[in-house]
């Protein structure tokens, strides 16, 4: 691989007109330039295509199915890179991280793909629980997200993509999935993401991510079992 491969950012997006363009801006900013940008669209209602479409020399498409999973898998369809990174419409990338990212996996062949940290904040106006008060809920935490993922193409083609099984939990469980495959995520020390907490955040149906948090880990054991035999 040679540094003149594009990078695929992969933004998905439903009614994020609040959001959407701090995204963007967070991408444009960065001081890496050889990237596309593909901004997946899940039938939004509001002025998502308007602010997506503004921004000069962006791919737009909207979503034929359902669900985040599919949202993702329709990115990586579509991504001509062979390096693949995500980041959802209601967050945005800290500055210049993207360059950063992009020279230790290059350097390092081995590795399919690095994380980094994120850093939890509120929605301005945003009514928090107690639990969320804590000031040690928003120092900067290893992100297992895809906002912090950047990876080989190759690797989506060993693990495959995200199951639309899972309405909420399909990160953690592709996450899962890598795990299971003893493959080595190069965790970088650096501040990669900064993740926006408010009210419509798809975490906050927590019953539901128990539930599935509870169906991928039993597969996950299957899994480790079966490849013990």
């Amino acid at each position: 691989m040679n540094t003149s491969n594009l990078v695929s950012i992969i933004v998905v997006v439903k009614n994020g007109e609040r959001y959407l363009k701090v995204a963007l801006d967070s991408i444009q900013q960065q001081n890496y330039s050889n990237y596309e940008t593909i901004v997946i669209d899940g039938a939004s209602t509001d002025r998502t295509a308007e602010i997506a479409q503004s921004y000069l020399g962006i791919i737009y498409q909207q979503q034929d199915g359902k669900g985040l999973a599919q949202a993702r898998n329709t990115g990586i369809s579509v991504a001509q890179g062979e390096l693949i990174t995500f980041l959802d419409h209601d967050d945005y990338w800290e500055v210049n991280s993207l360059s950063q990212r992009v020279d230790s996996l290059l350097s390092e062949p081995q590795i399919q793909g690095t994380i980094g940290y994120l850093q939890k904040f509120f929605e301005s106006g945003y009514k928090t629980t107690e639990s969320l008060k804590d000031e040690e809920a928003f120092k900067p935490i290893i992100g297992y997200t895809p906002g912090t993922l950047l990876a080989k193409r190759t690797l989506f083609e060993q693990v495959g993509g995200f199951n639309s099984e899972f309405k909420i939990g399909c990160d953690s469980e592709w996450f899962a999935r890598v795990q299971d495959q003893e493959i080595v995520l190069k965790v970088l020390p650096l501040l990669i993401l900064y993740k926006c907490l408010h009210d419509n955040n798809l975490s906050y149906q927590k019953e539901v991510y128990r539930q599935e948090m509870l169906t991928f880990l039993q597969q996950s054991l299957r899994r480790r079992q079966a490849y013990k035999r």
